[in-house]
């Protein structure tokens, strides 16, 4: 027989030798740099051992996936759960908002009525007041929560501190013991902490036209405060014939600067505000941004002029309707506000 034939001969195994491990051994020849990967699969599967490994092996191939869905599923839950309450927690900002900007408007036109109270135009008694000081308590009692409780100053730390606070500097009010600016001062100082809650409180949202409607609705009840401030320091150039310092000329300018840098990115984030903008200045049958243009104007580039009551009369009343359309755009992006978080609320819940 030669040698190539008798390495044709099969090799034979005994009944005795036989058994799973060499069949292993055949198919998977020792590695012994694999050994401890593959070292589990190598169990006899007729000892307990190797069944119990058998039943292991098993049950990973059916949970893994199992788990494997189960953890997408947890993921998006949890997603869903995040994305809903980021927007109750916009919805409730803008809840606060809505009312803070009321608030804000009447305290602004209470500043303004004390100013007129100090100057020329103002009646020699406070009783014209009264109505003011009642619709700015009216509004603050409107708030349903109070967002400046961490606030330095303690006067702001509850809404019944800040009433006490406030009404303690309307019984000493008074012409012959208080400045006009140094009024204007003091309802600066209170109204500050509450525009700044507004830029805190209104955050990016993950929804970009929410982004964008919560922008402009911020820029626009801001801007209200520049208009309140220069409607204020308009009065008394025109009572009082000019401004008794530069500091308070570029102050006036300041505003009508911040005010107009405010809108212009409020109508870029939200094209309709422009529209609702122009038709309130419509609205009376006279342009009246050109006539607060013209006012402007006057104050910007004049020195001194003659003082003029009546000039502060229409200054004030032009500006109260300027403010008045610029609540209105307000009031409006408001309710979009709210009717989009709704619906994203809605089909959070639906998923």
């Amino acid at each position: 027989m030669s040698a190539t034939q008798r390495d044709r001969i099969p090799v034979r195994f005994s009944n005795d030798s036989l058994n799973s491990n060499d069949i292993i051994d055949v198919m998977h020849p020792k590695n012994t740099r694999v050994d401890w990967l593959f070292g589990w699969c190598r169990s006899d599967i007729l000892t307990e051992t190797g069944k119990r490994l058998q039943i292991c092996k098993i049950l990973i191939l059916i949970l893994v996936p199992i788990f494997g869905l189960w953890s997408f599923t947890v993921y998006g839950l949890f997603g869903s759960l995040r994305v809903k309450s980021q927007m109750e927690q916009t919805q409730t900002a803008v809840k606060i908002s809505v009312g803070i900007g009321k608030f804000l408007d009447k305290i602004q036109r209470e500043r303004d009525m004390s100013v007129l109270y100090l100057s020329i135009l103002g009646p020699q008694t406070k009783t014209f007041l009264r109505n003011e000081y009642l619709l700015t308590d009216q509004a603050l009692d409107q708030l349903t929560s109070w967002p400046l409780k961490t606030t330095v100053t303690s006067a702001f730390h509850s809404k019944a501190k800040f009433h006490r606070f406030l009404n303690k500097h309307r019984q000493s009010l008074s012409s012959k013991n208080f400045d006009i600016y140094v009024e204007i001062a003091f309802y600066n100082s209170l109204i500050e902490p509450f525009v700044e809650w507004l830029y805190d409180a209104i955050t990016e949202s993950s929804k970009a036209s929410m982004w964008q409607i919560l922008v402009s609705y911020q820029k626009i009840v801001t801007g209200m405060e520049q208009i309140g401030i220069e409607r204020a320091l308009g009065v008394v150039f025109f009572v009082n014939g000019g401004f008794p310092s530069k500091t308070i000329y570029e102050n006036y300018n300041r505003n009508v600067n911040i005010f107009k840098s405010n809108y212009r990115s409020a109508v870029l984030y939200s094209k309709g505000i422009d529209t609702i903008f122009q038709k309130g200045m419509l609205k009376s049958g006279t342009n009246l941004t050109a006539v607060i243009e013209k006012f402007r104007y006057e104050i910007q580039h004049s020195m001194d002029i003659k003082p003029s009551i009546t000039k502060g009369q229409w200054w004030f009343d032009n500006m109260t309707l300027y403010l008045d359309t610029l609540l209105i755009i307000q009031q409006d992006l408001a309710i979009i506000i709210n009717d989009e978080v709704e619906i994203v609320i809605t089909e959070e819940n639906r998923q």
